[in-house]
């Protein structure tokens, strides 16, 4: 991977994580949370920072990037992602129809 793609990537990648971290940036809210609800909060985003930071240092140390497997990963983390809305929307819809 030469330096000017590298570049673009981590461009990417930086621009993808400001997204990640304010999604509803320019939305009005009127929702308060409470302390322990702000410290959740406040501990996923350091392990997303976290995660971050191991991701930045894996590909300043690499020599290439396996795109198809990268492709694979996320593919499969998508499906996931995808199942899980799935067993969670059935859930909610269980819920609803056995309190009518």
């Amino acid at each position: 991977m030469n330096d000017a793609t590298f570049s673009e990537l981590n461009a990417k990648l930086d621009e993808l994580a400001k997204k990640l971290r304010n999604p509803f940036a320019g939305l009005q809210t009127s929702v308060t949370l409470t302390s322990e609800q702000t410290a959740k909060f406040a501990e996923l985003d350091e392990k997303a920072k976290l995660l971050q930071a191991k991701l930045r240092a894996k590909l300043n140390d690499a020599h290439g990037v396996d795109w198809e497997l990268l492709k694979l990963e996320l593919q499969n983390d998508l499906m996931l992602l995808t199942n899980s809305f799935g067993h969670w929307a059935e859930h909610l819809d269980k819920r609803f129809n056995n309190s009518h």
